[in-house]
């Protein structure tokens, strides 16, 4: 299968030590946003759950997906995260980019702290729509279409950091997604980690699923486990009525 090494690295830059920025109460519980002086940092529950240092598969899955769509796409981010994924699809050109967040505390660090880190300005927010709402109701409930979808929600299917998220990679909400897609149109799904019950459910519901790894350095050295993507294309349930 295709695979990809990704550089940088975790734990305290070069700024020193770590120090909060923010911190709350979410919709899946306390949520602490710190900085080294360089980067930023998510903690979801005590937890590590992401930060600005190291985002290649984020942004290969966003480039993977426009890759497999026409320029100018609709494209649908479902986490808005530090906001690695959005500035990639700016960057690619996307015509026009709705990522949906269901914590108000990351759309607050998001207009607060990201956009200022990654550079960005009032011309390169024109094509961006911010959604406050859970991904999976957004995707049951819109009429809108997407040429390309990317979900990069939680940790993907197997380490998840909040059990709500579940239902997101079962085979209901599979079909859901599938359904949201433009004729032609893509989907991919961010893991922390392989997954063949995964693969084999995303297999009931499209006929072209590719995985693709994603190896990450960790100051310079190659970790084992790698992020993963799993590109899709081609829904076996097409029916007009659900397009």
């Amino acid at each position: 299968m295709p695979s990809v090494t990704a550089g940088g690295g975790f734990g305290e830059g070069a700024g020193g030590s770590l120090v909060v920025l923010d911190r709350g109460e979410g919709v899946n519980g306390e949520l602490v946003l710190r900085t080294d002086g360089l980067d930023l940092e998510v903690i979801a529950n005590g937890v590590f759950l992401m930060d600005t240092r190291l985002t290649v598969s984020e942004r290969l899955m966003v480039s993977a997906t426009l890759a497999r769509v026409p320029p100018g796409a609709r494209l649908l981010v479902g986490g808005l995260g530090v906001g690695a994924s959005v500035v990639q699809a700016l960057e690619s050109g996307v015509g026009r980019v709705d990522v949906v967040e269901v914590e108000a505390l990351v759309v607050r660090w998001w207009e607060r702290y990201f956009r200022a880190h990654w550079g960005l300005s009032g011309r390169d927010l024109d094509r961006l729509r911010v959604i406050r709402s859970d991904v999976g109701e957004h995707l049951a409930t819109t009429q809108e279409t997407y040429d390309a979808i990317v979900l990069d929600t939680d940790n993907g299917p197997e380490w998840l950091v909040h059990e709500r998220n579940a239902g997101l990679y079962a085979v209901p909400a599979l079909l859901v997604a599938a359904r949201r897609l433009a004729p032609g149109g893509s989907c991919v799904y961010w893991s922390a980690s392989p997954s063949d019950a995964f693969e084999g459910r995303l297999r009931q519901v499209y006929a072209d699923v590719e995985r693709l790894d994603v190896a990450r350095y960790d100051v310079g050295r190659v970790d084992a486990s790698p992020d993963v993507l799993y590109a899709c294309r081609r829904p076996l349930d097409s029916s007009p009525g659900d397009r």
